[in-house]
């Protein structure tokens, strides 16, 4: 069995996010987030969508085709 690997911290709560734009494009992100106390998860979608929006600008106006928010963990 291969020897674990050092991993860096990770947060409380997994993401996946695919905005597509109709027609002509679609981006897939994934990652994880330690929303702070009281956070929604409306408002964890909402800075998501702003963190991935920042990175890839072109994706502004797109939908968003698929939404996950969950604990991360098994």
């Amino acid at each position: 069995m291969p020897e674990p690997v050092a991993q860096q911290p990770q947060g409380t709560h997994f993401f996946l996010i695919t905005l597509d734009v109709p027609g002509r494009m679609q981006f897939t992100s994934h990652g994880t987030y330690n929303p702070p106390e009281g956070v929604t998860r409306q408002d964890a979608y909402l800075a998501i969508r702003q963190h991935v929006v920042e990175s890839r600008p072109e994706f502004q106006q797109a939908n968003v085709a698929f939404f996950a928010f969950d604990r991360n963990e098994v």
